[in-house]
Order: C-alpha cells, then sequence, then structure tokens
C-alpha cells in the first residue's frame, strides 16, 4: 500500500468516525426520556377518597369512582348498587391550564376544577356549584 492510499484510507476513517460522532450528538436528547406525567401531572388513574362541602365533611365513597386521564381526555368510572357491581362510564374532553382543568361533556356542556394541590400520589380538585355559595373539594389518590 502506497502513502497515497494509507492517507486516503485515514481520511475515509476519520471522516467515517466524525460522521458517526455527528449522529450520535444529534440522536441523543435530553427530552428523550421525558414521560406524559412530567409535562401533565394528571395523567393516570385517580380513585376518589371524600368530599367536603364548603369546607365540612360531604361523604365519603362507598362504591369506588375512578377519574382516568389521558393527554386530551377524562373518563370516569363509577360503580354503584348494593354491591357496588354496576358501572357507568362517562368520557370529557380537557385542557389543563393554569390549575385548571377545563371539561367538556359530549353534549357541550362544560365544568372547571381547579387543582388546589396535585403530588405523585394525591389531588385535590375544587368546583364551586352554578349561581351559589356551594364550594366542593374532592380528594383523589393515584391509582397504582
Amino acid at each position: 500500500m502506497n502513502l497515497k492510499s494509507k492517507l486516503a484510507t485515514v481520511f475515509k476513517m476519520g471522516l467515517l468516525l466524525h460522521l458517526l460522532s455527528l449522529f450520535l450528538l444529534m440522536s441523543c436528547s435530553s427530552d428523550d426520556t421525558q414521560d406524559d406525567t412530567e409535562t401533565n401531572p394528571l395523567i393516570g388513574v385517580w380513585q376518589f377518597e371524600r368530599s367536603q362541602i364548603n369546607d365540612m365533611d360531604a361523604f365519603a365513597a362507598e362504591c369506588p369512582l375512578y377519574l382516568t386521564f389521558t393527554a386530551t381526555e377524562i373518563t370516569e368510572d363509577e360503580y354503584f348498587g348494593s354491591s357496588c357491581e354496576t358501572l357507568e362510564s362517562f368520557t370529557y374532553s380537557y385542557t389543563y391550564t393554569d390549575s385548571k382543568i377545563n371539561a367538556e361533556e359530549t353534549n357541550g356542556n362544560t365544568f372547571i376544577l381547579t387543582v388546589k394541590e396535585i403530588t405523585k400520589t394525591k389531588l385535590i380538585t375544587q368546583t364551586r356549584e352554578s349561581d351559589s355559595d356551594v364550594i366542593i373539594t374532592s380528594y383523589w389518590y393515584r391509582k397504582e
């Protein structure tokens, strides 16, 4: 192998190594590991625990009630009946901004829940009954 061939081989290998390094740098991003719950902490399944009306204990859950949040929808699964055997489900579209859940039912009715507190395991929401001074605070915990 003559000197010219050796230089050409070294140049090609250097160019290949440079292109490979560039490819690796461009394909890595810190955002790649970010999951949906980092951008929207509501995403997941929440189980109802209890409610208060105007800061007075109102009721605890006799049968399970779940809210399942995706990026764009809330599904409410409510069990009832003497043995909590009957399931009724409702789906709403929603947005979440400035600690407000703006939800819309399929019939066009809307409602707003204010998120008073949210952690990895706890969600506290509040809503005001329309045309009244009644404030309902609901306590939820994340279902695993």
